[in-house]
């Protein structure tokens, strides 16, 4: 199967016969050999696989079944890491999501929709900034959990609103290990406020450019 990837808490610099990954989730490093490097680099543009063995073929000269099975060996490390995912894994985007994560969401909203209803939006965010991240074991990709959250709020069952949804789908990440951020921005001319959520320097799932409010709380 073709790879996919990377997650969007992968990060890397491209030299020229090398690359350097860095995993944000763990703070981990990987130095890339130059072969090692154009695989990586056609995971990174989502281009076919075969690309890359066609080429390293032609510059080196070796047959195409050995550069395959390295090319396997080296993608079976990537997809442990975490790194990236082959299609067909039940994590990848577009995949199912667990029912306890989707059960999971329903609960936040409806919990989060109530603490603002009762005590207000200054206990809302105290409870999510309170809301420390889990250190389990992360099961899931973090655009799964948006996707299934996306896909509860077609549902509109409390009429909640981005300050809510955005403290909802914050405590989601974070109880799956994600150290997500519910960011509260405000713009002028017109005025308007919004929350969104952002993971590793990321706004999640929004439809609009948040980079025209200016940030006034993280939580």
């Amino acid at each position: 199967m073709n790879p996919h990837g990377p997650g969007m808490y992968v990060r890397t610099v491209f030299f020229e016969n090398s690359a350097i990954v860095l995993d944000l989730r763990r703070g981990c490093y990987y130095s890339l050999g130059a072969v090692e490097a154009r695989i990586w680099e056609t995971i990174f543009q989502q281009r076919p696989l075969s690309e890359a063995i066609c080429s390293i073929q032609r510059e080196y000269n070796q047959p195409a079944e050995t550069i395959a099975a390295d090319a396997a060996a080296f993608l079976d490390g990537l997809v442990k890491a975490g790194l990236c995912w082959r299609s067909g894994d039940s994590t990848e985007p577009g995949g199912h999501t667990s029912v306890p994560s989707f059960l999971y969401s329903i609960y936040k909203v409806l919990h989060i929709w109530l603490l603002v209803r009762r005590r207000g939006f200054g206990r809302c965010i105290s409870y999510v900034r309170d809301f420390q991240t889990s250190k389990k074991v992360q099961r899931h990709r973090p655009e799964d959990l948006v996707a299934a959250f996306r896909k509860l709020l077609l549902f509109d069952v409390t009429g909640a609103r981005c300050l809510q949804n955005a403290s909802a789908l914050t405590c989601l990440l974070r109880r799956y290990g994600f150290p997500a951020q519910c960011v509260i921005g405000v713009r002028n001319r017109p005025f308007a406020a919004h929350a969104w959520v952002e993971l590793y320097g990321s706004a999640l799932g929004e439809l609009e450019d948040v980079r025209k409010y200016a940030v006034i709380e993280r939580v």
